[in-house]
């Protein structure tokens, strides 16, 4: 945390843009922790915008048509984020693959973590 910190002040930058505070953990040990509150939501067309920026990390999912979706809210610090995540085994070979962005939208410029084999990964 105290690394997130002193990168975004030297940055000069709002601190904490763009760290997150749930590297290492799944979207299950997410739901698990009082930290947080998550909130599955309808899964929408496949949003190739988003996974397209991060291609190189998440590879291409050609075969997939619709992902899952699911809001956090980290309640002490007031902050929002929305994860969007494969579940269709057709479509990831029965691993969760997807990209946590802050806020609400599909902006991928607003990317702050990745879901590589179920696993969160922070950019």
């Amino acid at each position: 945390m105290i690394k997130c910190l002193l990168v975004s002040l030297l940055l000069f930058s709002t601190p904490f843009a763009k760290c997150c505070p749930f590297s290492g953990k799944t979207l299950e040990d997410l739901r698990q922790d009082s930290k947080y509150i998550v909130a599955d939501t309808p899964s929408l067309a496949f949003p190739g915008i988003l996974f397209k920026a991060l291609s190189d990390r998440l590879g291409s999912f050609e075969n997939c048509n619709s992902v899952a979706t699911a809001r956090i809210v980290e309640w002490k610090a007031n902050r929002l984020y929305t994860a969007y995540y494969t579940n269709d085994d057709a479509c990831d070979g029965g691993n969760s693959y997807g990209v946590i962005v802050k806020g609400a939208g599909l902006n991928p410029g607003q990317s702050v973590a990745t879901i590589e084999d179920s696993e969160i990964s922070c950019l």
